[in-house]
């Protein structure tokens, strides 16, 4: 069998090849993770225009030190992935440089999260989620009690291999909360050291549910954005300019709920600080200004289902636009996220089973790639209200929770290193690439927002804004009475003014 399979991932790669060698321009992306024997690995995906993933490399790394050369050594022959993704750009200067959003995003929520003032409130609901997933019978029960109050989906765990599982957790603690108090005030369960969060009687009156409600309230609230924007943003459709247009989702909606919640000002500006350094990280120390550039040349109005890209392609080779749509072509083109990475994973996950812990990587690795292979001959199954290219909104979302309550494997073998960064001696010239990268490492006011003040590019109340981030879709009536889009970024130019308008 071993041979067979490894006969046809040999047969697949060099078809692979032969395809690659036919697209112009290809997505480059590549994370770590691990299996279940215990074995570390690295995997390469190429992905094309047309957004087909392919799995090109899965190297066995388990004794090898993960440094950003290595991993430059494995990518250009087929975190440290900071350093790697600026080396190989040093050595191919025409290599657009694309950090992973969702796994900044879900950084930037792991420091919020990591604050004190969250801390207690976290504790809790691991607790609660701990509890009932130990528990047979008290998870039929608040099934029961579910169903009966039409409480929705239960609840969720907080994972180590899916992107802010605390926040979803979190969430899925305040919608069933009404069920869990009401198994807590009947004696049916018990939480030994939290158990007064859960338990009001009249003869014994208490302001802990409360405190503990509100509390849970602050923390999702301030979590979700991250969450929501992370979710809109593993589409395969994204393209560099919704990493921008949700970033600035984010911080509107951070900004909001830093205004509403009633958070204590010590730890807004916590909030605050935070979300400035990494705005700043990905945007203003940022390798590469496309994401900015590409939002600049997003086209509007697109037609139905149209994408940036199909829009742009009618201007290729023209006298009129040429030269800006030989541009777009080129941003729109690229994938500005590792997910192929983190799918290819997933699947291992399902293939590499308690009963299959004797895999070695080369056999896993094997299998995924001519089942991946395989996959770009298919056709895709939609339904038939699918839009091909849909453009997610927050109120697009409806949570696929993995709840405790439901028959699913809770599988927790991927480790993923992303940010783990190991320093390596460099080049000078890559030294000095590194310092633009890295700036002075100003961890900014703790006042504001990116958005805020007069001197402001982002218009945090633009239409845009606020309908990626409703919860239900704006009315038409609204739409027309604000002309479109209130949303203009003005550049002061030689020319003039330049007005970016409306493309949702």
């Amino acid at each position: 069998m071993d041979s067979h399979i490894t006969a046809e991932q040999s047969r697949v790669a060099l078809l692979q090849y032969e395809l690659l060698k036919k697209e112009q321009y290809i997505s480059i992306s590549f994370d770590g993770g691990s299996i279940k024997s215990g074995q570390s690995l690295y995997t390469v995906h190429a992905t094309t225009q047309d957004r087909r993933v392919m799995l090109l490399e899965g190297q066995e790394c388990t004794e090898i030190s993960h440094t950003g050369i290595w991993i430059q050594g494995l990518v250009l022959s087929t975190g440290n992935t900071k350093l790697a993704r600026t080396l190989i750009v040093d050595e191919i200067p025409h290599i657009l440089n694309l950090p992973d959003p969702e796994h900044h995003l879900n950084n930037t929520w792991k420091e919020i999260a990591s604050l004190e003032f969250f801390d207690k409130i976290i504790r809790v609901v691991r607790v609660v989620v701990k509890y009932f997933k130990q528990s047979n019978a008290a998870r039929a029960k608040l099934r029961t009690l579910r169903l009966r109050y039409n409480l929705g989906p239960g609840l969720e765990t907080i994972g180590t291999t899916r992107f802010s599982t605390a926040v979803w957790s979190s969430a899925s603690v305040q919608q069933n909360l009404q069920a869990i108090r009401e198994l807590c005030s009947e004696g049916v369960i018990e939480f030994p050291e939290y158990n007064e969060y859960f338990v009001n009687s009249p003869e014994c009156p208490s302001l802990a549910p409360y405190e503990f409600e509100i509390a849970l309230s602050q923390l999702v609230s301030v979590g979700q954005p991250l969450a929501r924007a992370i979710e809109c943003l593993e589409a395969a459709s994204t393209n560099p300019a919704d990493v921008f247009l949700y970033w600035i989702a984010v911080t509107a909606k951070v900004k909001d709920v830093l205004s509403t919640c009633r958070i204590p000002n010590e730890v807004c500006q916590q909030v605050r600080k935070i979300v400035n350094r990494r705005w700043k990280e990905f945007f203003v120390e940022r390798p590469t200004n496309v994401h900015l550039c590409a939002l600049y040349r997003h086209p509007a109005p697109l037609g139905l289902n149209q994408t940036p890209l199909e829009w742009w392609k009618a201007f290729e080779g023209t006298s009129e636009a040429g030269v800006l749509a030989a541009i777009a072509l080129k941003l729109f083109s690229a994938a500005p996220h590792s997910m192929a990475d983190e799918r290819t994973m997933s699947f291992l996950t399902m293939l590499n089973t308690a009963q299959r812990a004797r895999q070695h990587v080369d056999t896993v690795v094997a299998f995924t790639q001519v089942a991946g292979f395989q996959k770009l001959g298919a056709p895709r199954r939609t339904r038939r209200s699918a839009r091909p290219n849909p453009k997610i909104r927050f109120f697009d979302i409806e949570r696929l929770r993995r709840g405790i309550d439901e028959d699913e494997r809770d599988e927790n073998i991927n480790y993923d290193e992303s940010d783990e960064e190991i320093d390596h001696p460099i080049s000078h010239k890559c030294e000095k690439k590194m310092e633009q990268l890295l700036g002075d490492n100003d961890d900014g006011d703790g006042v504001s927002i990116p958005g805020e003040g007069d001197g402001s590019e982002l218009n945090l109340a633009s239409n845009e804004i606020r309908e990626l981030l409703a919860d239900s879709p704006l009315p038409r009536q609204q739409e027309a009475k604000s002309g479109g889009s209130n949303a203009e970024v003005e550049m002061e130019e030689s020319g003039g003014t330049f007005d970016l308008g409306s493309w949702t």
